[in-house]
């Protein structure tokens, strides 16, 4: 009889470890699933945040890029007629905008002398009729520039002959608010014959961008085509380049950020930062009409609370897996003794 239950005893233990064993492997495999599906869940949470949001930028510098190329559409309809005619005509439309519009500065027109008057034969010398907000106020003013020559910020533009979204550069009457600027050529049967653009005030999209928190401790900025904080919560960031400051320089290195900004791409990737604490950046571009030179709004989210879920539905596996083994044991030593008991 003795032998007969060290029989069955070894084969209740050799159930019980391979039960054991299946029971480990199964919570372990659980446990790391349900971690790396929390893990996927998140980036892709952040990613969709981070699209959504540079969407949003998107579409208000888009309807602003609209009100630059209409202006550069309608002076068509009007550039027949004289000079008073046609300023006085853009004067209360200029005035309209920037009524309606509080994020615009300045809206401005540059006409070719050589497509206004006959007799004007060089190939520079415009026209130029400004409406801007100063004190309060808003004001006009019209002058002929260029009569010399182009300078090359203008000479530029008319050469390229696109739509543009200017780098962000402060502003000398609004106290030194961050400031971009969009235009729209003007071509008829192909020639160039002007240009029309806006100044627009970029510190509204701080609030914005500061409100992007999809994770604890996440943070979101809004970069220019060359990399120029638009966006940070460190407010001494803005206006300043990335690759001024060291950590971002090195990701900016490592990561290709630029370059991908240009080629329009959305990317991510993990990296640590400058505390070692890990974090993971989705970048969106904003790309704004046709002028091929995207900007980006991105997310930052530390790992650490990207997975705080994932770990916290890790440890309860855990605790339950070790809980049901030693729950186990108790049931199999209660067994081994009523087995005693039956064989005494």
């Amino acid at each position: 009889m003795v032998f007969k239950l060290k029989i069955r005893q070894k084969i209740q233990l050799f159930i019980l470890s391979t039960a054991i064993i299946i029971f480990i492997v199964t919570i372990g495999y659980i446990s790391i699933s349900a971690r790396q599906m929390a893990t996927s869940s998140a980036t892709k949470l952040t990613d969709a945040r981070a699209e959504e949001s540079a969407l949003n930028i998107e579409g208000k510098l888009n309807s602003e890029m609209s009100i630059v190329r209409t202006f550069s559409q309608a002076f068509l309809e009007y550039h027949s007629l004289t000079r008073e005619q046609r300023k006085s005509i853009f004067s209360q439309m200029y005035l309209r905008v920037l009524e309606r519009n509080p994020q615009i500065d300045a809206i401005w027109g540059s006409w070719e002398l050589s497509n206004l008057d006959p007799t004007w034969t060089k190939p520079y010398g415009r026209e130029f009729f400004l409406c801007w907000r100063e004190d309060g106020e808003i004001k006009t003013k019209a002058e002929l520039r260029s009569l010399t020559g182009d300078p090359p910020h203008y000479a530029a533009m008319k050469a390229a002959g696109l739509e543009n979204i200017a780098e962000p550069y402060l502003s000398t009457l609004q106290k030194g608010g961050l400031m971009t600027t969009l235009v729209s050529p003007m071509f008829e049967k192909g020639k160039y014959i002007g240009l029309i653009g806006i100044d627009l005030l970029l510190t509204r999209f701080q609030e914005y961008v500061n409100q992007i928190k999809p994770f604890e401790s996440s943070y979101a900025f809004m970069i220019s085509a060359s990399g120029m904080y638009v966006a940070y919560p460190d407010t001494s960031h803005i206006g300043k380049n990335l690759n001024e400051f060291d950590f971002s320089k090195k990701l900016n290195e490592k990561f290709k950020i630029l370059d991908k900004i240009h080629k329009g791409e959305s990317f991510s990737f993990t990296a640590k930062n400058e505390n070692g604490e890990e974090y993971y950046y989705s970048f969106s571009t904003i790309q704004v009409g046709q002028t091929g030179t995207p900007w980006a709004l991105a997310i930052a989210v530390p790992m650490k609370a990207m997975l705080s879920q994932a770990n916290h539905a890790y440890n309860i596996s855990i605790i339950t897996g070790i809980i049901g083994l030693l729950r186990s044991e108790e049931h199999t030593s209660e067994l081994q003794s009523l087995v005693k008991i039956s064989y005494a």
